[in-house]
């Protein structure tokens, strides 16, 4: 039997074989303006969504490297589809490296760039500023125990959390102006 899900806009997405031309903005905008940031251990009444944290990185990475803003808002577009699994989570199952490549190459192609500029220094650097950033703003203690060599803080970023709808509008929006087009194609 395959593995698959149906999307927000009715595509059965298959996980184990994922396709460009089944990509649609809505299903990534809508699944991640409603996935919680750290696996929804955050303070406050409202989620802190992956949305939200896929434009602050792209904001992030556009002040000195304009070329991978797309990249950057797509950087975590696989967890429309795969969930938001935490890296220390995703080192423990076996496979899941390899189905987050095979769902990232599917989306860089649906958005016509290199699947390997989710991995570039700079956008990962500005995931690891706005992780520091958040976890500081959002986690009930701050970063507590052993998170790597984490950046310093974004100084003066707004990360107060905004609704699933201004999250999902905003996503969709500098989407469709990163690819200056209207609706489900790049």
């Amino acid at each position: 039997m395959t593995a698959w899900i149906q999307t927000f806009s009715g595509i059965a997405w298959n996980l184990e074989a994922p396709r460009a031309d089944d990509v649609r903005l809505v299903d990534i905008a809508h699944a991640l303006a409603r996935i919680c940031r750290f696996t929804g251990h955050t303070r406050g009444d409202r989620i802190y969504s992956v949305a939200q944290h896929s434009v602050l990185v792209a904001t992030y990475v556009e002040l000195q490297h304009p070329e991978l803003y797309l990249a950057a808002l797509l950087h975590d577009a696989h967890e429309a589809y795969l969930g938001d699994i935490s890296r220390p989570l995703g080192t423990l199952l076996p496979g899941f490296a390899e189905l987050k490549r095979a769902h990232d190459r599917v989306i860089a192609e649906w958005a016509g760039i290199a699947p390997t500029d989710f991995q570039h220094p700079a956008v990962r650097e500005a995931d690891a500023v706005m992780l520091a950033t958040e976890a500081n703003t959002h986690l009930p203690d701050g970063c507590k125990g052993d998170w790597g060599d984490l950046p310093p803080p974004w100084e003066g970023a707004c990360v107060a959390a905004w609704s699933v709808s201004d999250a999902e509008r905003e996503l969709t929006a500098r989407i469709e102006q990163a690819t200056n087009e209207d609706g489900d194609e790049p």
